[in-house]
């Protein structure tokens, strides 16, 4: 049986199961000890962005040329009235800049530019050990650990046993076992390492 005791920052397989997940440097900046279940988040000020990103653009008060745009592998995209653009290696608040500075060279009167990064495909996560499908996954938006363990097909009978090591992290530790739940993944939360054991063990 495939089993996982997660507490805040460690993860130990039983069982002589092994499981790893490996993050692209880029994105382990800032990643929270606390939130031992989520990969960091991609939604950090420090993102760059980068080729085959999936970019929401939208300009206020003018539908007509808001666009969802995929950055080509030059790092560039294509807006109506200002054409090319490169965004490759800039946040979303320097590209936001960047393409209202262009409408506003030409065409906008001080336009109001947002931009979000629906999908992170330049991004990648491994996944390796005792899953189905063990290989390299495209992070699409945000994500966590158990959304990769079902995208790869966890082994069968895999169970997560989740011990908080502190107050705060009872929040977290019970959502994570109703997105198990959902992901079609066993998880339980513990009070204690041994009542986790005991359960793992039985």
């Amino acid at each position: 049986m495939a089993a996982v005791f997660l507490m805040a920052s460690a993860v130990f397989a039983q069982d002589d199961v092994r499981l790893s997940l490996r993050m692209s440097e880029a994105l382990t900046t800032g990643a929270q000890p606390a939130a031992a279940l989520a990969l960091p988040r991609l939604t950090v000020k420090d993102y760059r962005i980068g080729a085959e990103d999936l970019l929401e653009v939208q300009v206020f008060g003018v539908d007509q040329l808001s666009r969802t745009v995929r950055v080509n592998s030059r790092g560039w995209i294509s807006l109506p009235l200002i054409g090319a653009l490169e965004v490759g290696g800039m946040t979303a608040q320097e590209a936001e800049g960047a393409i209202a500075a262009a409408l506003a060279a030409k065409y906008l009167q001080n336009p109001q530019v947002s931009l979000f990064i629906k999908e992170y495909t330049s991004q990648r996560v491994t996944i390796e050990g005792a899953v189905q499908k063990p290989g390299i996954y495209p992070l699409r938006g945000e994500t966590t650990l158990l959304r990769s363990l079902a995208l790869a097909g966890a082994p069968n009978g895999f169970r997560l046993a989740l011990v908080p090591r502190s107050a705060n992290l009872v929040r977290i530790y019970d959502d994570a076992v109703l997105e198990a739940a959902r992901l079609g993944l066993e998880a339980q939360r513990f009070e204690s390492e041994t009542d986790a054991e005991r359960w793992l063990a039985g």
